[in-house]
């Protein structure tokens, strides 16, 4: 008997999503980011969060526009001193980025913040930087409380172009995997809730749900939700008895 048509259809399109599959895979590259990186970085970050709630609110109407550039540059140096700066790139360059941080930081960290501190009152002034400085405190809370001794994912934006091709979990595989080996748990702030589902299908749970913009002036209601997420580490897969 020969086969029937709807078996061949299902067998040609599973030999096509493997055949897209690898073709991805061996084009997509996950590595440590390096400083020739930077402009496309930058760039990068800039579009996945052209339309993301937290970052309008923090920058609204034009300021996103206006100064997200200088923003993300001052933010990568900081977190490449950790080791844990980890970018994807196809043949056309950096596509995806992923920041990370251990849980407790060290003094060049503090140098750096203070450094960016210094640039949003330069360019903000000095009650946006204190709204800031509120901001990023409260978080910092939540993350000790919620996650004292956790990887921190300070942020995962993927082009808005490339986005949905797999890359965001390509991204997180490094970091994750370490912290299984370490038996560390990883913790992060979704600023969108479009990724929390992302986040759950990569082992991180819900622990808070968080209204960082609620006694902000000129804010809607309570503002966008942050929602809080954890990852215990997963045991190693251990070998099937025979």
């Amino acid at each position: 008997n020969s086969p029937s048509p709807v078996l061949c259809s299902r067998v040609l399109q599973g030999l096509w999503e493997a055949r897209m599959t690898t073709t991805m895979t061996e084009t997509q590259t996950v590595r440590l980011y390096a400083e020739g990186d930077k402009a496309m970085a930058v760039r990068t970050v800039k579009s996945a969060f052209e339309d993301d709630p937290v970052f309008r609110c923090l920058y609204p109407g034009e300021m996103y526009d206006k100064h997200a550039t200088a923003k993300f540059e001052r933010y990568l140096p900081i977190y490449q001193g950790f080791g844990m700066l980890y970018v994807l790139t196809n043949e056309d360059g950096v596509k995806t980025v992923a920041m990370w941080e251990p849980a407790k930081a060290g003094l060049g960290v503090v140098v750096g913040v203070a450094s960016f501190g210094s640039w949003l009152i330069w360019t903000f002034g000095f009650q946006f930087a204190l709204r800031f400085l509120s901001y990023s405190l409260t978080l910092e809370d939540r993350r000790h409380k919620l996650a004292p001794t956790a990887y921190h994912l300070c942020l995962l934006g993927t082009d808005s172009d490339y986005q949905g091709k797999g890359a965001g979990s390509k991204i997180l595989r490094p970091m994750l995997q370490k912290a299984d080996e370490e038996n560390v748990p990883c913790y992060l702030e979704s600023s969108n809730p479009k990724n929390v589902p992302f986040y759950k299908r990569h082992g991180f749970v819900v622990v808070e749900e968080l209204f960082p913009f609620k006694d902000w002036p000129n804010v809607e209601a309570q503002g966008p939700v942050m929602t809080l997420m954890k990852r215990d580490p997963r045991p190693p897969q251990q070998p099937c008895s025979s």
